[in-house]
């Protein structure tokens, strides 16, 4: 996020402190289009759109949402696990966690999220999903569960899964969330039918 639209010239933060360009000449303010459906991803569905008309159509990207309890809580944790705070798309609601150029985590205020949906949050607990993150070595999975331990989440809520070629282990945020850190070297993996 921070190289800005490719082609113009002008960064993100730029662009965020000036406006966006409306394609016939005008500057648009960010308020005029602030677009509360793309659930907290604090992005515009008219600068997403002027990027994709450009010569290199934007990145495919991911944005996790993720409802929290305590923000700088929270905040503190991903850090700690190796994600780093993105100020452009972060206020007082929530945070953006940048894990890489095309992963994101936004860790959203309860009162927040309550602006995009009124679905029940599920019970402390529960496990609605898991997200895995691949890593540069066994080290580094072990690295991130003491991170999450030391930092106010759980390390190892399941049983560690280390078949020699892929090494896994499950950690949860402060607010139960559940994430995989995982290694694997597909050059060792078995041929398919092969335990």
């Amino acid at each position: 996020m921070t190289e800005g639209l490719r082609g113009t010239g002008r960064s993100t933060a730029g662009m965020l402190s000036a406006g966006w360009p409306d394609g016939n000449g005008l500057m648009l303010s960010n308020q005029d289009l602030v677009d509360r459906r793309t659930r907290g991803l604090y992005l515009c569905r008219a600068s997403v759109n002027l990027y994709m008309r450009q010569e290199n159509p934007m990145t495919k990207m991911i944005f996790v949402s993720l409802p929290i309890t305590d923000l700088n809580a929270s905040t503190a944790f991903y850090s700690a696990l190796g994600f780093a705070r993105n100020p452009n798309f972060s206020d007082e609601s929530g945070s953006c966690m940048v894990w890489s150029e095309a992963i994101h985590v936004m860790l959203i205020t309860h009162a927040k999220w309550r602006t995009f949906t009124q679905r029940p949050f599920p019970p402390a607990g529960t496990a609605g999903h898991m997200l895995s993150l691949a890593l540069d070595s066994r080290d580094a999975v072990d690295a991130m569960n003491r991170a999450a331990a030391s930092h106010g989440g759980q390390a190892d809520v399941n049983p560690v899964d280390d078949q020699g070629f892929m090494y896994t282990r499950d950690l949860a945020d402060p607010d139960g969330h559940l994430w995989a850190a995982l290694w694997m070297d597909p050059a060792a993996m078995p041929p398919a039918g092969q335990s």
